[in-house]
């Protein structure tokens, strides 16, 4: 039978990341099935129409024989189905980060943060005249201001909220995680977004090429 229009093309691999930060899919990780035409099992589907009007599941390759244009809108199917499997790997590993996150950042700041400590040190010679202040928290948390400047209160806050940040991101670190909130490096519900719009303008196409066989 005719291939009449891709209805749907779906990578069902799962995905991990490489050494080099990049993506590849896991062979054998996905769901099998078999092709209607060959019979030969495949981990990328592809739901068609056919010109009966039933429907049938073929892999991409031996599908996109069926004429140049099916073989082309196949082809585009495919890499689309790969890029939309593979950002849903990278999602959900994110989600998974910064849920694991967050835990540790809520248990970093219900702990009772240590007494800050205030120090003097004299002026560094040749560089300024004014004394320097310390505010120490912990062994790991500290942050140096000049004295003229602790004249202004907002200035003395942030200066001991910042060595209190850095004794919280020394937990955060003994903990295992990273003491920075990761940050996501795609926008995930956009680009999935401009991957479904671009696989719905073809599923969309019907088939208007003639069957190879039958020649132009």
């Amino acid at each position: 039978m005719k291939i009449e229009r891709i209805l749907k093309v779906v990578d069902t691999r799962q995905y991990e990341e490489g050494p080099d930060d990049k993506w590849y899919p896991i062979v054998g990780s996905g769901h099998e099935h078999a092709c209607a035409r060959c019979g030969r099992m495949h981990e990328i589907h592809a739901m068609v129409l056919l010109d009966d009007g039933n429907e049938a599941v073929v892999g991409t390759g031996c599908a996109s024989k069926e004429n140049t244009e099916m073989a082309a809108r196949f082809l585009r199917a495919e890499n689309l189905a790969k890029r939309l499997a593979r950002l849903n790997a990278v999602e959900a590993a994110f989600t998974l980060k910064m849920a694991r996150w967050e835990k540790a950042w809520a248990e970093v700041e219900a702990l009772p943060v240590p007494a800050v400590e205030v120090e003097q040190k004299p002026p560094v010679v040749g560089r300024s005249v004014d004394l320097v202040t310390w505010f120490r928290v912990g062994a790991e948390g500290y942050a140096r201001v000049r004295e003229s400047d602790l004249a202004v209160p907002a200035y003395k806050a942030e200066r001991v909220a910042c060595a209190v940040d850095g004794w919280r991101r020394a937990r955060m670190k003994e903990r295992g995680v990273d003491e920075w909130a990761p940050r996501a490096t795609m926008n995930f519900k956009r680009d999935r977004a401009r991957i479904m719009k671009a696989m719905a303008s073809i599923t969309e196409q019907a088939s208007t090429a003639a069957p190879a066989h039958l020649g132009a």
